[in-house]
């Protein structure tokens, strides 16, 4: 866009200054964010040597199309290997060891 097309295509809502499907604290680096039969998996890992706990903080649910309830471990091929848990407070608290990659199903 240039700058004389700023007046024609500038609309009159607000755009944030910053916005996100989600916050991560505590260490955990998100490698992947899919949409896969109706619910979003979330592929992380743990680049430190030690045991770190992170927090994955849920902050749009516009993108996300409904407010995940629940998530789930799943491994790689996206089969289930925990028992679903309730997402409390749009946080969800996990451990990963050290070098461990996890993947989450939120629906």
């Amino acid at each position: 866009m240039r700058t004389r097309d700023i007046d024609v295509y500038k609309g009159s809502y607000k755009i944030p200054k910053k916005s996100g499907l989600l916050k991560v604290k505590g260490g955990a680096v998100i490698t992947s964010i899919r949409y896969k039969q109706s619910s979003w998996e979330i592929r992380m890992f743990n680049p430190m040597n030690g045991t770190i706990e992170s927090i994955l903080e849920l902050t749009s649910y516009k993108v996300m199309l409904k407010k995940p309830q629940y998530y789930q471990k799943v491994n790689l091929l996206g089969e289930p290997v925990s028992e679903p848990q309730k997402i409390r407070n749009q946080k969800i608290n996990i451990l990963l060891s050290p070098k461990e990659i996890v993947t989450l199903r939120l629906y």
